[in-house]
């Protein structure tokens, strides 16, 4: 199975959290699936830094998710286009691009939030 971590089940998996269900981290860490970051996250990440709601890791979030064994997953035209085609049930363009992302790549986003499912996205919670 091939996994797309939405930002906040990223940040979670690289701290160890409670809040990401049980569910969740036991896909994560199986080593059968593929674990993958868009860079829908990073940027999400560094927005959050920036404004000060998060203390930053260590070492930057692309060097950080190799722990988890993560790939990157850039954005394509392909994945823009088909955010965009989506019905406006969810105006988050990130949110958007990631259910794009999961669509087009053959993936199931790790998140708790519904409205990627709504998409039409496969999640896992």
């Amino acid at each position: 199975m091939r996994l797309l971590l939405d930002t906040h089940s990223l940040i979670w998996a690289l701290q160890g959290s409670n809040q990401l269900s049980a569910d969740a981290r036991r896909q994560i860490l199986d080593p059968a699936h593929e674990i993958w970051m868009s860079a829908v996250s990073v940027f999400e990440y560094g927005l959050q830094v920036t404004l000060g709601r998060m203390t930053p890791f260590p070492l930057p979030i692309t060097v950080e998710s190799l722990d988890l064994g993560c790939r990157e997953l850039s954005i394509t035209p392909e994945h823009a286009a088909c955010a965009a085609s989506f019905p406006l049930i969810h105006r988050d363009p990130w949110d958007r691009i990631l259910a794009a992302q999961a669509i087009l790549e053959d993936m199931s986003v790790v998140t708790r939030d519904p409205s990627i499912a709504a998409l039409g996205a496969p999640t896992i919670w």
